[in-house]
Protein backbone atom coordinates (compact mmCIF):
# COMPACT_ATOMS: atom_id res chain seq x y z
CA UNK A 1 0.00 0.00 0.00
CA UNK A 2 1.38 3.69 -0.26
CA UNK A 3 -0.83 6.96 -1.94
CA UNK A 4 -0.34 6.29 -5.22
CA UNK A 5 -2.70 3.49 -4.85
CA UNK A 6 -5.09 5.73 -3.12
CA UNK A 7 -6.83 7.85 -5.79
CA UNK A 8 -9.05 11.06 -6.21
CA UNK A 9 -8.27 11.20 -2.44
CA UNK A 10 -5.04 13.63 -2.51
CA UNK A 11 -6.65 17.16 -1.02
CA UNK A 12 -7.93 14.36 2.05
CA UNK A 13 -3.98 13.43 2.43
CA UNK A 14 -2.74 17.23 3.06
CA UNK A 15 -5.52 17.72 5.19
CA UNK A 16 -3.82 14.60 7.68
CA UNK A 17 -0.24 15.92 6.76
CA UNK A 18 -1.17 19.52 7.63
CA UNK A 19 -3.18 18.15 11.19
CA UNK A 20 0.11 16.15 12.14
CA UNK A 21 2.18 18.90 11.63
CA UNK A 22 0.62 21.12 13.54
CA UNK A 23 0.03 18.98 16.31
CA UNK A 24 -3.31 19.12 16.23
CA UNK A 25 -4.59 15.39 15.14
CA UNK A 26 -7.39 14.55 16.23
CA UNK A 27 -8.14 11.05 18.11
CA UNK A 28 -11.80 10.12 16.26
CA UNK A 29 -12.01 10.13 12.57
CA UNK A 30 -15.69 9.44 10.97
CA UNK A 31 -14.88 8.43 7.52
CA UNK A 32 -18.30 9.02 5.43
CA UNK A 33 -18.92 8.22 1.52
CA UNK A 34 -20.25 5.59 -0.88
CA UNK A 35 -18.88 2.47 -0.41
CA UNK A 36 -15.97 1.02 -2.57
CA UNK A 37 -14.37 4.71 -3.54
CA UNK A 38 -11.32 3.54 -1.18
CA UNK A 39 -12.06 4.75 2.40
CA UNK A 40 -11.30 1.50 3.93
CA UNK A 41 -7.87 1.69 1.69
CA UNK A 42 -7.04 5.70 2.70
CA UNK A 43 -7.44 4.27 6.42
CA UNK A 44 -4.89 1.56 6.23
CA UNK A 45 -2.45 3.19 4.33
CA UNK A 46 -2.95 6.07 7.17
CA UNK A 47 -2.16 3.78 9.30
CA UNK A 48 1.03 2.13 7.96
CA UNK A 49 2.51 6.00 7.66
CA UNK A 50 2.29 6.65 11.12
CA UNK A 51 3.86 3.34 11.82
CA UNK A 52 6.29 3.42 9.37
CA UNK A 53 10.48 2.99 10.49
CA UNK A 54 12.18 4.83 7.88
CA UNK A 55 9.47 8.05 7.62
CA UNK A 56 8.58 10.80 9.94
CA UNK A 57 4.66 10.29 10.71
CA UNK A 58 4.25 13.70 9.82
CA UNK A 59 5.51 13.43 6.50
CA UNK A 60 2.95 10.84 6.00
CA UNK A 61 5.18 9.16 3.59
CA UNK A 62 4.85 5.03 3.59
CA UNK A 63 8.09 3.36 2.49
CA UNK A 64 5.89 0.21 1.94
CA UNK A 65 9.19 -1.60 2.63
CA UNK A 66 10.05 -2.01 6.09
CA UNK A 67 8.75 -4.30 8.68
CA UNK A 68 6.24 -2.05 10.34
CA UNK A 69 4.59 -1.36 6.55
CA UNK A 70 4.69 -4.50 6.00
CA UNK A 71 2.62 -5.87 8.51
CA UNK A 72 0.16 -3.28 7.99
CA UNK A 73 0.06 -4.41 4.33
CA UNK A 74 -0.69 -7.97 5.60
CA UNK A 75 -2.92 -6.98 8.53
CA UNK A 76 -0.46 -8.37 11.14
CA UNK A 77 0.90 -5.32 13.22
CA UNK A 78 -0.23 -5.45 16.60
CA UNK A 79 -0.53 -2.18 16.68
CA UNK A 80 -3.33 -2.00 14.52
CA UNK A 81 -7.13 -3.16 15.70
CA UNK A 82 -9.51 -3.77 12.87
CA UNK A 83 -12.91 -4.95 12.98
CA UNK A 84 -16.17 -5.15 10.82
CA UNK A 85 -19.62 -6.59 10.15
CA UNK A 86 -18.96 -10.37 11.03
CA UNK A 87 -20.33 -12.63 8.35
CA UNK A 88 -24.10 -13.25 8.58
CA UNK A 89 -24.24 -10.62 11.53
CA UNK A 90 -26.76 -8.06 11.20
CA UNK A 91 -24.91 -5.64 13.45
CA UNK A 92 -21.44 -5.30 14.84
CA UNK A 93 -21.98 -6.12 18.50
CA UNK A 94 -20.54 -4.97 21.83
CA UNK A 95 -18.43 -8.27 22.26
CA UNK A 96 -16.21 -6.60 19.20
CA UNK A 97 -16.03 -3.39 20.90
CA UNK A 98 -16.10 -4.24 24.94
CA UNK A 99 -15.83 -8.32 25.43
CA UNK A 100 -18.26 -10.97 25.63
CA UNK A 101 -20.37 -11.16 28.97
CA UNK A 102 -17.63 -13.27 30.39
CA UNK A 103 -14.69 -10.98 29.32
CA UNK A 104 -16.66 -7.33 29.31
CA UNK A 105 -14.22 -4.79 29.58
CA UNK A 106 -11.42 -7.70 29.25
CA UNK A 107 -11.53 -8.16 25.51
CA UNK A 108 -12.41 -6.08 22.50
CA UNK A 109 -11.44 -2.88 20.69
CA UNK A 110 -11.39 -0.38 23.78
CA UNK A 111 -9.38 -3.36 26.12
CA UNK A 112 -7.05 -3.18 23.13
CA UNK A 113 -6.80 0.61 22.35
CA UNK A 114 -5.65 0.74 25.69
CA UNK A 115 -2.88 -1.28 26.17
CA UNK A 116 0.45 0.03 25.43
CA UNK A 117 1.75 0.18 21.89
CA UNK A 118 3.95 -2.90 20.96
CA UNK A 119 6.39 -1.82 18.40
CA UNK A 120 4.29 1.97 16.80
CA UNK A 121 4.63 5.18 18.93
CA UNK A 122 0.68 4.90 19.34
CA UNK A 123 -1.88 2.27 18.23
CA UNK A 124 -5.16 2.80 15.23
CA UNK A 125 -8.30 0.76 15.41
CA UNK A 126 -10.05 0.93 12.30
CA UNK A 127 -14.03 0.13 12.50
CA UNK A 128 -15.33 -0.70 9.07
CA UNK A 129 -19.29 -1.15 8.82
CA UNK A 130 -19.65 1.45 11.34
CA UNK A 131 -23.50 1.93 9.34
CA UNK A 132 -24.19 -0.92 11.49
CA UNK A 133 -22.98 -0.32 15.09
CA UNK A 134 -25.35 -1.96 17.42
CA UNK A 135 -26.71 0.67 20.06
CA UNK A 136 -25.40 -1.22 22.49
CA UNK A 137 -21.94 -1.70 21.06
CA UNK A 138 -21.99 2.46 20.09
CA UNK A 139 -22.78 3.26 23.83
CA UNK A 140 -19.82 0.83 24.70
CA UNK A 141 -17.14 3.49 22.69
CA UNK A 142 -18.36 6.89 24.15
CA UNK A 143 -15.95 6.67 27.36
CA UNK A 144 -12.66 5.90 24.88
CA UNK A 145 -14.23 8.27 22.60
CA UNK A 146 -14.51 10.78 24.94
CA UNK A 147 -11.24 9.95 26.83
CA UNK A 148 -9.05 8.56 24.35
CA UNK A 149 -5.54 6.75 25.32
CA UNK A 150 -2.63 8.93 24.75
CA UNK A 151 -2.07 9.22 21.06
CA UNK A 152 -4.62 6.40 20.12
CA UNK A 153 -6.68 6.95 16.71
CA UNK A 154 -10.01 5.54 16.15
CA UNK A 155 -11.20 5.77 12.41
CA UNK A 156 -14.83 4.40 11.71
CA UNK A 157 -15.89 4.19 8.60
CA UNK A 158 -19.63 4.27 7.25
CA UNK A 159 -21.72 5.71 3.55
CA UNK A 160 -24.18 8.35 5.40
CA UNK A 161 -24.39 10.85 8.32
CA UNK A 162 -28.18 9.61 8.99
CA UNK A 163 -26.70 6.15 9.60
CA UNK A 164 -24.42 6.92 12.67
CA UNK A 165 -25.91 7.16 16.37
CA UNK A 166 -25.40 11.04 17.00
CA UNK A 167 -23.52 10.66 20.15
CA UNK A 168 -20.61 9.11 17.60
CA UNK A 169 -21.21 11.59 15.45
CA UNK A 170 -21.12 14.55 17.28
CA UNK A 171 -17.77 13.22 18.94
CA UNK A 172 -16.00 12.33 15.30
CA UNK A 173 -14.19 14.19 13.02
CA UNK A 174 -15.98 14.13 9.92
CA UNK A 175 -14.08 13.24 6.54
CA UNK A 176 -16.27 13.20 3.62
CA UNK A 177 -15.30 10.68 0.35
CA UNK A 178 -15.99 11.59 -2.49
CA UNK A 179 -17.18 9.31 -5.57
CA UNK A 180 -14.20 8.36 -8.14
CA UNK A 181 -13.84 10.33 -11.34
CA UNK A 182 -14.66 8.11 -14.09
CA UNK A 183 -10.77 8.07 -15.42
CA UNK A 184 -9.48 7.14 -11.59
CA UNK A 185 -11.87 4.22 -11.59
CA UNK A 186 -10.71 3.15 -15.53
CA UNK A 187 -6.75 3.63 -14.23
CA UNK A 188 -8.11 1.27 -11.04
CA UNK A 189 -10.08 -1.30 -13.05
CA UNK A 190 -7.03 -1.67 -15.48
CA UNK A 191 -4.27 -2.31 -12.91
CA UNK A 192 -5.09 -5.98 -12.75
CA UNK A 193 -8.69 -5.97 -11.96
CA UNK A 194 -10.40 -5.95 -15.56
CA UNK A 195 -8.22 -6.80 -18.46
CA UNK A 196 -10.45 -5.30 -21.29
CA UNK A 197 -9.38 -1.14 -21.83
CA UNK A 198 -13.14 -1.04 -23.49
CA UNK A 199 -14.81 -3.08 -20.44
CA UNK A 200 -12.65 -1.04 -18.10
CA UNK A 201 -14.54 2.25 -19.67
CA UNK A 202 -17.78 0.95 -20.02
CA UNK A 203 -17.65 -0.46 -16.18
CA UNK A 204 -16.82 2.90 -14.88
CA UNK A 205 -19.40 4.96 -16.71
CA UNK A 206 -22.05 2.52 -15.00
CA UNK A 207 -20.47 2.79 -10.95
CA UNK A 208 -21.15 6.07 -10.13
CA UNK A 209 -17.33 6.66 -8.68
CA UNK A 210 -17.35 3.12 -6.61
CA UNK A 211 -14.93 0.16 -7.47
CA UNK A 212 -17.05 -1.87 -5.46
CA UNK A 213 -19.82 -1.49 -7.78
CA UNK A 214 -18.21 -1.85 -10.97
CA UNK A 215 -16.91 -5.28 -10.12
CA UNK A 216 -20.20 -6.41 -9.05
CA UNK A 217 -21.76 -4.63 -12.46
CA UNK A 218 -19.02 -6.67 -14.22
CA UNK A 219 -20.41 -9.97 -13.34
CA UNK A 220 -22.60 -11.86 -15.97
CA UNK A 221 -25.46 -12.23 -14.51
CA UNK A 222 -25.49 -8.22 -13.68
CA UNK A 223 -25.26 -7.55 -17.24
CA UNK A 224 -28.19 -9.75 -18.28
CA UNK A 225 -30.30 -8.08 -15.64
CA UNK A 226 -29.21 -4.86 -16.70
CA UNK A 227 -30.44 -5.60 -20.11
CA UNK A 228 -33.45 -6.64 -18.55
CA UNK A 229 -33.94 -3.89 -16.46
CA UNK A 230 -33.81 -1.38 -19.87
CA UNK A 231 -35.31 -2.89 -22.23
CA UNK A 232 -38.45 -2.86 -19.66
CA UNK A 233 -37.90 0.72 -18.47
CA UNK A 234 -37.63 1.71 -21.87
CA UNK A 235 -41.60 0.62 -22.54
CA UNK A 236 -44.29 3.03 -21.45
CA UNK A 237 -46.37 0.43 -20.20
CA UNK A 238 -44.86 -3.11 -18.21
CA UNK A 239 -46.00 -5.96 -16.14
CA UNK A 240 -45.84 -4.20 -12.89
CA UNK A 241 -45.99 -7.71 -10.46
CA UNK A 242 -43.83 -9.25 -13.33
CA UNK A 243 -40.75 -6.78 -13.14
CA UNK A 244 -40.98 -6.16 -9.60
CA UNK A 245 -40.10 -10.23 -8.94
CA UNK A 246 -38.05 -10.40 -11.13
CA UNK A 247 -35.96 -7.65 -9.46
CA UNK A 248 -36.53 -9.01 -5.78
CA UNK A 249 -36.06 -12.02 -6.81
CA UNK A 250 -32.43 -10.75 -8.34
CA UNK A 251 -31.63 -8.97 -4.96
CA UNK A 252 -32.78 -11.63 -2.33
CA UNK A 253 -30.25 -14.06 -4.91
CA UNK A 254 -27.29 -12.01 -4.55
CA UNK A 255 -25.97 -13.06 -1.32
CA UNK A 256 -27.08 -14.35 1.93
CA UNK A 257 -26.52 -11.45 4.17
CA UNK A 258 -28.67 -8.25 4.52
CA UNK A 259 -25.86 -5.70 3.17
CA UNK A 260 -25.61 -8.06 0.06
CA UNK A 261 -28.79 -7.30 -0.19
CA UNK A 262 -28.57 -3.50 -0.01
CA UNK A 263 -25.46 -3.11 -2.07
CA UNK A 264 -27.56 -5.07 -5.32
CA UNK A 265 -30.92 -2.61 -5.10
CA UNK A 266 -28.40 0.26 -4.80
CA UNK A 267 -26.61 -0.92 -7.56
CA UNK A 268 -30.25 -1.34 -9.28
CA UNK A 269 -31.28 2.38 -8.25
CA UNK A 270 -28.40 3.60 -10.17
CA UNK A 271 -28.96 1.97 -13.24
CA UNK A 272 -32.15 3.49 -13.03
CA UNK A 273 -30.87 7.37 -12.44
CA UNK A 274 -28.31 7.00 -15.06
CA UNK A 275 -31.18 5.41 -17.18
CA UNK A 276 -33.24 8.72 -16.66
CA UNK A 277 -30.43 11.29 -16.86
CA UNK A 278 -29.55 9.82 -20.65
CA UNK A 279 -33.28 9.99 -21.21
CA UNK A 280 -33.19 13.41 -20.01
CA UNK A 281 -30.13 14.66 -22.36
CA UNK A 282 -31.91 13.04 -25.52
CA UNK A 283 -35.28 15.04 -24.88
CA UNK A 284 -33.44 18.06 -24.63
CA UNK A 285 -31.52 17.18 -27.56
CA UNK A 286 -28.33 16.34 -26.35
CA UNK A 287 -26.13 13.59 -27.14
CA UNK A 288 -26.63 10.23 -25.23
CA UNK A 289 -23.61 8.43 -23.34
CA UNK A 290 -23.18 5.50 -23.14
CA UNK A 291 -22.78 1.82 -24.48
CA UNK A 292 -25.61 0.35 -27.12
CA UNK A 293 -27.53 -1.16 -24.23
CA UNK A 294 -27.88 2.11 -23.07
CA UNK A 295 -28.46 4.14 -26.16
CA UNK A 296 -31.18 1.76 -27.94
CA UNK A 297 -33.14 1.53 -24.76
CA UNK A 298 -33.13 5.41 -24.31
CA UNK A 299 -33.77 6.08 -27.98
CA UNK A 300 -36.65 3.86 -27.28
CA UNK A 301 -38.72 5.26 -24.09
CA UNK A 302 -37.50 9.37 -26.08
CA UNK A 303 -39.11 8.15 -29.09
CA UNK A 304 -42.72 6.97 -27.57
CA UNK A 305 -42.63 9.41 -24.80
CA UNK A 306 -45.60 11.62 -24.46
CA UNK A 307 -44.62 14.12 -21.66
CA UNK A 308 -42.36 16.95 -21.35
CA UNK A 309 -38.87 16.80 -20.23
CA UNK A 310 -39.43 17.77 -16.04
CA UNK A 311 -42.15 14.52 -16.16
CA UNK A 312 -38.28 12.63 -15.87
CA UNK A 313 -37.15 14.48 -13.06
CA UNK A 314 -40.45 13.03 -11.18
CA UNK A 315 -38.47 9.09 -11.86
CA UNK A 316 -35.36 10.71 -11.24
CA UNK A 317 -36.40 12.42 -7.91
CA UNK A 318 -38.62 8.59 -7.39
CA UNK A 319 -34.57 7.15 -7.38
CA UNK A 320 -33.30 9.06 -5.02
CA UNK A 321 -36.17 8.40 -2.28
CA UNK A 322 -35.88 4.31 -2.92
CA UNK A 323 -32.04 5.03 -1.98
CA UNK A 324 -33.24 6.92 0.86
CA UNK A 325 -35.10 4.05 2.03
CA UNK A 326 -32.42 1.49 1.62
CA UNK A 327 -30.31 3.18 3.92
CA UNK A 328 -33.17 3.38 6.45
CA UNK A 329 -33.37 -0.81 5.62
CA UNK A 330 -37.48 -0.46 4.70
CA UNK A 331 -38.72 -3.56 3.69
CA UNK A 332 -37.16 -5.05 0.31
CA UNK A 333 -39.94 -5.84 -1.65
CA UNK A 334 -42.28 -2.97 -0.28
CA UNK A 335 -39.51 -1.04 -1.92
CA UNK A 336 -39.26 -1.78 -4.97
CA UNK A 337 -43.06 -2.55 -5.38
CA UNK A 338 -43.55 1.20 -4.88
CA UNK A 339 -40.53 2.54 -6.49
CA UNK A 340 -41.58 0.75 -9.50
CA UNK A 341 -45.15 1.33 -9.14
CA UNK A 342 -44.55 5.29 -9.19
CA UNK A 343 -42.09 5.30 -12.05
CA UNK A 344 -44.41 3.41 -14.04
CA UNK A 345 -47.18 5.92 -13.74
CA UNK A 346 -44.74 8.73 -14.64
CA UNK A 347 -44.18 6.61 -17.69
CA UNK A 348 -48.27 6.69 -18.46
CA UNK A 349 -49.50 9.59 -16.90
CA UNK A 350 -46.25 12.13 -16.66
CA UNK A 351 -46.83 12.98 -12.97
CA UNK A 352 -47.69 11.39 -9.70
Amino acid sequence: MAWNDVLGHDNIVDQFRAALQNGRLPSTYLFLGPSGIGKRLFARTLAQALFCEQSPPEELRPCNQCPACQQVRAGSHPDLIQISLEHGKSAVSIAQIAGDDEHRGSQGLCYELHLKPFSAPRRVAIIDDADYLSIEAANAMLKTIEEPPPGALIILIGTSRQRQFPTVLSRSQVINFLPLAVDQLVEILSNGLIEDPQQAETLASLAGGSVERALIVSDESFLETRRDFYSTLSQLNFDLPSFCKSLDDYVKNSGKAASDHRNTLRGLIDLALLFYHQLQLKLIGTEVQGDNTMLSNVEQLASNWQHDVDSVALCINRCFDAYEQVERNANRTTLIYDWIDQIRQVHLTGRL
